[in-house]
């Protein structure tokens, strides 16, 4: 059994929503809870350029193309060149966010760190509760590594795995960057049911940005995403007004007459 596995299909149901803007989870330093809404998680090839994850297109990629370029160039130092940008795996699943947090009421800041008491917009917090809140989780194999054994190891008295969309995981997370570090804890006995409305899952194919490969060489030159965005909208909306061309009345009469006369030849 799979959990991490891009090879298996989705088990996304009609309870997904193709309309909302997709809410990432964060899971900054400290413990969050979650629950695992659908089994298996979904894998993506990315590239993180200016500052912005995006899919990578495989055979049609330029980024990986101009990789391969530098790796036949400089065989030892191509991850040193400033154009390198290399391929990464990150897994993408619906999870409901169980975290206790202050949620501010003015803005919608979440606050998990419980001893905040004044919102970033100068609003007081209320008391912390339940988050109770889909999102997409979007990480590495670094965290859905342990994730796959936790689906694997967590067995009923049959010795089958009970799967990991049936109970609640804590989740600690140390550290920042390069030197993060996830523990998750299983709790096989916060089994709960969750009921989700009809559109409550965010759709994993439109969660990722996809850009075409003239838009990805765009990126890479500096251009911003909003921009990029900016064109495509404004290149969709560009309608070609249909030329009028003006004909002499005394030119559609004579035409018109041409006409008749051919009909009474036949």
């Amino acid at each position: 059994m799979t959990f991490a596995d891009v090879s298996k299909p989705t088990t996304d149901t009609n309870r997904k929503s193709d309309f909302r803007k997709t809410e990432f989870m964060r899971i900054d330093a400290g413990a969050h809870l979650i629950r695992v809404l659908e089994v298996p998680a979904k894998k993506f090839f990315t590239h993180y350029i200016n500052r912005s994850s995006v899919k990578c297109l495989e055979e049609e990629c330029p980024i990986c193309a101009n990789n391969k370029r530098l790796i036949m160039e400089y065989p030892e130092t191509f991850r040193e060149q400033s154009a390198y940008n290399r391929r990464q795996e990150r897994h993408y699943v619906n999870v409901l966010d169980k975290t206790n947090a202050k949620v501010c009421t003015s803005c919608g800041n979440e606050y998990k760190k419980l001893d905040a008491v004044v919102c970033s917009c100068g609003q007081m917090l209320p008391e912390a509760k339940p988050l109770d809140k889909v999102k997409m989780l979007a990480k590495g194999p670094l965290l859905f590594g342990h994730l796959e054994t936790i689906h694997n190891s967590v067995l009923d008295e049959s010795g089958t795995p009970i799967g990991i969309d049936n109970y609640d995981i804590n989740v600690i997370v140390s550290g920042a960057g390069r030197d993060i570090s996830y523990t998750p804890i299983p709790n096989p006995t916060a089994n709960a049911p969750v009921e989700l409305e009809d559109g409550a899952l965010f759709d994993r194919e439109k969660a990722i940005i996809t850009l075409t490969p003239e838009e990805l060489l765009d990126l890479q030159r500096g251009i911003t995403l909003k921009d990029i965005f900016s064109a495509r909208r404004s290149k969709a909306q560009t309608v070609i007004a249909p030329i009028e061309i003006a004909v002499p009345q005394e030119q559609v009469t004579e035409v018109t007459e041409q006409i008749k006369d051919l009909f009474k030849q036949g």
